[in-house]
This record gives C-alpha cells, sequence and structure tokens, in this order.
C-alpha cells in the first residue's frame, strides 16, 4: 500500500477540505494504530491462557488417576471463567486453542503479537492447520502468514483451505465422510423477540440454498418495481384526464401547462409573457398514488381502498432472503410472494454453484479438489456428483503458469464475457470485499463515457454498494497492465487488487524466497 495524490476528474459539491483530509488522515493513523495494539493484546491474552493450559496439564500429570484426570483442567477454567464472567467452556476452548498456537503455530503468534494480522486471521490460520501433520506445516505456515497479512480474513480462508489441499490431500472418501458427520441444525433465542436458525452441511449444497434464495429475492424485487411503474402510470394517466377537464395540457418537453402556456409542474420556469400560478406546489409522486387509490404493493382487490393510506415498507434483501427461507421450510413453497399473480413462478427457481474442477478430476484420473466459488477446495467426488445432474458445464481455460484465466467457451459473445469476468474476479474487486462475483455488477475500469471499451481487461465485478461508492465518491479504480486494479482513495493511498483466483495461484505455486540470513 502506498499514497499518492488522488486522480480527481470531476468536481464534487461535497469535495472534503484541506482540514477534513488532515483530520480523516490521522483518524485513519489512529485507528490502524489501535488495530496493532488489540492485535499485539490478544497476542498476550493468548499467552496467558497457554500459560494456564501448561500448569493445568502439569496438574493432570500429577493426578496419578484417569477418573480425575480432566479435573484440574476444569477447575483451573472455572478460576479464570469465574474472574472473566464468561462460560466454563469458553475457556476451556481459549486454552486449547492457545495450546496450539503456542506449541504449533509460534509464527501465527508472533504475526499477532507484531500487529500484521488480528486475532481473526489467527483464528482461521488455527482452524485450517489442526489436520495438517508437522512434515507439510511449516511451509503452510510460511505462505499463509504472508498473505494473511494483505488478505480479509474471509479470503484468507479460502486460501488456506486450498493451501492446505495442496499441500496435504485428504483421501476422498476420508474427507466426504467428515463433512457428512458434521451437517446438522441449531437454533438460538436471540433477545427482542427474535430467534437464530443454523444450517451447517456441505459447502456446495449451502451455496446453492443462498443462491437460490437470492435469485428469489431479486425476481420479487423486480415484480415489485415493475407494479410501482405501473402504479405511477396509472397514476400519471388519471392526473393527464382531470388537467384536461380543466384545460391543462403538456408542452412539447413534457411540462404541465395552464390555458396561458405557463409551465405549472414543480420546478419549471416563466414562460415569456405567463404569469406564474401562485396556487402551485412541490409534487410528491407517492401522493399522487395514494391520492388516485393505487397501492404499489401487494394487496387483495377488497383492500384495494384500505392500502390507500398506508405508506410501502421498504424491505432489504437480507430480510426477503430470509421471509423466503421461512416460507420454504414452513410451506415447501415461496407462498408469500405470488409473481403476477401466479405462486409457482418461484418454485421453478433453482439454485446454482460455481465450481471449477480440472478435467482429469472430472474424468476420475485423479483426486485433485476442485474450487468452490467464495468457498475454497471441495472433494473430487462432489464436483463429479455435481457434474452428473448439471444442465451444462461451461469449459474454461487458464494459464497454467500464471493461473489467469483467458477465456471461456461460450455460445453468445456477451454473456461470455460476463462469465469471463465472474469467473476471473470469483469475487467484488473492492480492496476487501467477499462478495461473490456472480452477484456483483459488471463496471467499466474506464468509463464507457470516456472511451472505454467493453471487453474483459476493461470490466471488473463490482458490488452495488463498492459500485456506487465508486462512481459518487473519490474512490477510483485503474486497470494495470498485468491484470491488477489500481484502487485510490479520498485521501491519496493506493491499494493494488489481483484476480483472487491467480492471487491465491501465485501465493501457492510460486517459489518462496529462501530466508533472510540471520544478521550476525
Amino acid at each position: 500500500m502506498t499514497s499518492r495524490k488522488p486522480r480527481f476528474v470531476d468536481p464534487l459539491s461535497w469535495d472534503a477540505t484541506v482540514e477534513e483530509r488532515w483530520v480523516l488522515s490521522n483518524v485513519r493513523e489512529t485507528l490502524t494504530g489501535f488495530r496493532r495494539a488489540v492485535a499485539s493484546a490478544a497476542a498476550a491474552e493468548v499467552q496467558a491462557f497457554a500459560v494456564a493450559a501448561r500448569v493445568a496439564r502439569a496438574q493432570m500429570e500429577r493426578s496419578g488417576s484417569d477418573s480425575e484426570f480432566a479435573f484440574p483442567w476444569r477447575a483451573v477454567a472455572a478460576e479464570l471463567a469465574v474472574a472473566l464472567r464468561v462460560p466454563v467452556g469458553e475457556v476451556e476452548a481459549r486454552m486449547a486453542d492457545a495450546e496450539l498456537l503456542e506449541a504449533r503455530l509460534p509464527q501465527v503468534r508472533a504475526a499477532l503479537s507484531a500487529g500484521r494480522i488480528t486475532r481473526k486471521h489467527a483464528d482461521v490460520i488455527r482452524e485450517v492447520a489442526q489436520g495438517l501433520p508437522d512434515a507439510v506445516l511449516g511451509e503452510f505456515l510460511r505462505r499463509v502468514v504472508g498473505f494473511a497479512e494483505e488478505a480479509t480474513p474471509r479470503q484468507l480462508r479460502v486460501f488456506a483451505s486450498e493451501l492446505a489441499g495442496v499441500l496435504h490431500p485428504v483421501p476422498v472418501a476420508e474427507g466426504q465422510a467428515a463433512v457428512r458427520e458434521k451437517r446438522g441444525t441449531w437454533t438460538r433465542a436471540l433477545p427482542g423477540g427474535l430467534g437464530e436458525f443454523v444450517m451447517r452441511d456441505e459447502a456446495s449444497v449451502i451455496a446453492a440454498v443462498a443462491d437460490r434464495l437470492d435469485q428469489m429475492a431479486r425476481l420479487v424485487e423486480a415484480d415489485e418495481r415493475r407494479a410501482d411503474r405501473e402504479a405511477q402510470d396509472a397514476a400519471r394517466d388519471a392526473r393527464d384526464a382531470a388537467d384536461a377537464a380543466v384545460g391543462v395540457t403538456r408542452d412539447g418537453l413534457g411540462f404541465r401547462v395552464d390555458r396561458e402556456g405557463n409551465r405549472i409542474d414543480q420546478g419549471a420556469v416563466r414562460v415569456p409573457g405567463g404569469a406564474p400560478d401562485p396556487v402551485v406546489s412541490a409534487v410528491d409522486p407517492e401522493r399522487v398514488v395514494r391520492d388516485a387509490g393505487l397501492f404499489s404493493g401487494r394487496c387483495a382487490p377488497g383492500e384495494r381502498e384500505g392500502a390507500r393510506e398506508a405508506e410501502r415498507v421498504r424491505v432489504t434483501r437480507t430480510q426477503r432472503r430470509a421471509d423466503l427461507a421461512g416460507n420454504l421450510l414452513l410451506t415447501g413453497a415461496p407462498t408469500g410472494y405470488p409473481i403476477d399473480g401466479d405462486p409457482e413462478r418461484l418454485a421453478g427457481v433453482r439454485g446454482t454453484v460455481t465450481v471449477t474442477v480440472p478435467v482429469t478430476s472430472l474424468v476420475g484420473l485423479d483426486d485433485g479438489p476442485a474450487m468452490l466459488a467464495g468457498y475454497g477446495p471441495v472433494p473430487a467426488e462432489t464436483a463429479r456428483r455435481l457434474a452428473r445432474y448439471a444442465p451444462g458445464w461451461e469449459r474454461i481455460f487458464q494459464n497454467p503458469d500464471t493461473g489467469a484465466l483467458l477465456t471461456v467457451d461460450h455460445y453468445q459473445p456477451t454473456a461470455a464475457i460476463r462469465r469471463l469476468v465472474e469467473l476471473r474476479d470469483e469475487c467484488c474487486r473492492f480492496p476487501g470485499c467477499s462478495r461473490p462475483a456472480p452477484g456483483c455488477e459488471k463496471d467499466h475500469v474506464r468509463e464507457y463515457s470516456r472511451g472505454g471499451p467493453t471487453n474483459a481487461e476493461n470490466l471488473e465485478a463490482l458490488c452495488r454498494p463498492h459500485h456506487y461508492l465508486r462512481h459518487h465518491t473519490r474512490w477510483s479504480p485503474r486497470a494495470l497492465e498485468d491484470g491488477g486494479i489500481e484502487w485510490t482513495s479520498p485521501l491519496g493511498h493506493v491499494y493494488v487488487t489481483e484476480p483472487e483466483p491467480r492471487r491465491r495461484h501465485h501465493a501457492i505455486h510460486d517459489p518462496q524466497p529462501p530466508p533472510e540470513p540471520p544478521p550476525f
């Protein structure tokens, strides 16, 4: 990460002043300093739990009785739990995790102590490293700690899982059995009348479930937007009819004008020679819809009158997905959202997942892992099972030396470019964002209005919030020759993002530099 003067092009009404930029720069440095201090404190906490674990282990060795073997561990955990006011089970888990970090993962604790990674990064590495043998652990840590310093915890989890699969392949049958044993569902009561339902299953199953809910939510949103447009058109037709009765018409530009030719719409200018209308006020489109007896939400025919005064409740996509999941679990169908009056429309939506599998694994020549977009490696047998029932596959071509995607074998060119961008980027290209690329918008790095071409080299996957951020703030991207995207922040700091598949490829397969000689 470097810093440079931002590339400002168009003025913004709310551009930061010199004083605001100075304040924000200080805030940025303060927060990054706090993050390093918190990480260092977390490392000290790990060390303290590890000391407690060593004391408990020593007491257990002196117990001399199998029936009493666990009691010292529990007693020490209870002592700390009461002092910290947390459950005993949590302290026991923290002691065991600290033992693992101290004994097998000292590089992770050192990076945490130096503030180069956070506690969440350390937890991800520890979870993935637990099943690795000592023979490959050193190589795993050398690569994963360096990657963690420039990645979010979610990006790190995908990389660490793939790296572990390359260094220590697990037999297909063994890995599949372990995954199946861990599936299940849980419920938990939350404050304020809320509850939580958690489902754990194979990653490909969870990805398909999430994709189906997202497709359904998008279809419901599109249907509601169509209903809104129809309501607005009906309201405008009703107003035009009422205007015609009193002699109000529209001019060539669509403005409403009175008999003398004066524009009477909101923000209109006075027509030369005409007199202003003193009684015209700002038009509220939602008020027009309600006054016309129309409502853009869902209601039965007999409820139309009662819906006039109802306000439209704005629903987020996350809330919509929860509603649809509840429908599916309770009734077996998304009955709460009929599209165009047809309750079966949503039932036909099926979830899709993006799995990249080497052809040698697909045909059974080997058991090399496949990659589930946004998650990481999955067993080859899972990919083969998905392939058996998939309606079709897209063939992609990857540079074996760089890991870069070259092209996608697809019939329609525009769809092929879009698909190539999704497979190449895997997730949103804004620094630190992990939103899956299939749900992102395809943005021109160099704006189309400024001559930017519509090709894969000039397109990037950006989730909607970061797409808006790019076009309405001083965050600006620039495509690099090697396929990276250089982002410049409003304060002039520069961050470079690489496509996640290529970034992981380099971190796993590129030779690591030899360790530096000691300074003596």
